[in-house]
């Protein structure tokens, strides 16, 4: 059994990487957490022993995405069965398997980052319908924001958010100092691309049309859509051609049926 000295500091190193980490100890409320959770991704870690105990409930938990066991008993695992298309790896080093977790979480922050509100599933089965709502939703997000208070008392509000989001994590606390203290409008930009606490909670606001979460960052998304404005203009005076960008995407087996379906 690791202390609860130990166990502070995994969470505490983890929270480095994402900061919203729970620890189960029982199978059913573990698998009971996981499937309350809505418009979210999980990234599971789990030891050799447990994982053999709940191995059968991973493959139609829809909400895991990546999965890795961290073997802290050093325990001989060449024999181990387990085969799960979401595994990532097994991980004798703490360290390893936090810098695999921060890989995947990379890899996640790009493949969901967009800012035309559309969902995959809407794409393969060509609901235009819902794309065409959700299109109306952002002409009307974008019109709305410009109208709404925009101030040092609207910039705190945010900051305090921030703060109260990001309490355990102290390299996004010294973030969040640095934004309060240094932070310009014609710099939105560069802050929104640092992929700080802003590019995470703005873009996790965004994608699941969070209108309360994204009220509250009014202050920046002001500034950030004007950045985005006057660059978009820049690049039409230079005259230059259009710069054409392609992306990967992570899909499931299901969707890779749909799009099969809609061919």
């Amino acid at each position: 059994m690791e202390s609860n000295n130990h166990i502070e500091q995994i969470k505490k190193q983890l929270r480095q990487i994402n900061d919203y980490i729970v620890f189960h100890t029982q199978l059913e409320s573990c698998i009971t957490f996981i499937q309350s959770i809505d418009n979210e991704k999980i990234f599971f870690v789990s030891s050799i022993s447990d994982i053999l105990q709940i191995s059968s409930h991973l493959e139609i938990l829809s909400e895991i995405d990546s999965i890795f066991i961290f073997n802290w008993e050093r325990v001989d695992h060449e024999y181990l069965v387990f085969t799960n298309s979401k595994l990532i790896g097994i991980y004798n080093d703490f360290d390893l398997l936090c810098l695999s977790i921060e890989e995947q979480v990379h890899f996640l922050h790009r493949h969901l980052q967009t800012f035309n509100f559309l969902d995959q599933d809407e794409y393969l089965i060509k609901d235009l319908s819902k794309q065409t709502i959700d299109l109306l939703w952002f002409q009307l997000y974008h019109d709305v924001l410009f109208q709404l208070t925009y101030n040092e008392e609207a910039k705190q509000e945010m900051i305090d958010v921030c703060r109260s989001y990001y309490r355990d994590n102290i390299k996004e606390l010294k973030m969040i100092e640095e934004f309060k203290n240094e932070y310009r409008s014609e710099d939105a930009l560069q802050w929104y691309l640092k992929k700080s606490f802003l590019y995470k909670i703005i873009n996790k606001a965004l994608r699941i049309k969070d209108f309360d979460q994204l009220y509250i960052f009014r202050y920046f998304m002001k500034d950030l859509t004007e950045n985005f404005i006057r660059e978009h203009q820049k690049l039409l005076q230079s005259g230059k051609e259009i710069l054409f960008t392609y992306r990967e995407m992570k899909i499931t087996k299901d969707q890779i049926e749909k799009f099969k379906e809609n061919e």
